[in-house]
């Protein structure tokens, strides 16, 4: 038993079968039980048809958590804005390679004209 098992095991108690494995031990075992199921015809294989079903029952199952859905959405906005800022600053950089000081903002710039 490995010494991560043997502490999260509660005291006392002897762990057996695929609790006492190691991690990889039971992924050995899960491996060579996929491949021994397909090999005998066993296992299921998934036409196209019944994969896209799959897919539709998961995809109506996830829309109904409109929580997630935001938080989908927000993400790809900040992808999408961080990205194209990131294609304007390059395309900015190639027009004027000279330019070593960083662009003011406008706020700055504001100041700079109501001060003088």
């Amino acid at each position: 038993m490995d010494v991560e098992q043997a502490e999260a095991a509660p005291s006392g108690i002897k762990r057996r079968g695929f609790a006492a494995m190691s991690k990889e031990k039971r992924q050995e075992v899960a491996r060579s039980g996929g491949k021994t199921a397909h090999r005998l015809g066993k296992a299921h294989v998934f036409t196209s048809d019944e994969a896209s079903e799959a897919g539709k029952k998961g995809g109506r199952a996830i829309s109904q958590d409109t929580a997630h859905m935001a938080a989908i959405g927000r993400a790809g906005v900040k992808q999408r804005w961080e990205r194209t800022r990131a294609q304007a600053a390059a395309r900015d950089a190639a027009k004027e390679p000279t330019a070593s000081a960083p662009l003011a903002s406008p706020v700055t710039i504001a100041a700079e004209v109501c001060s003088s």
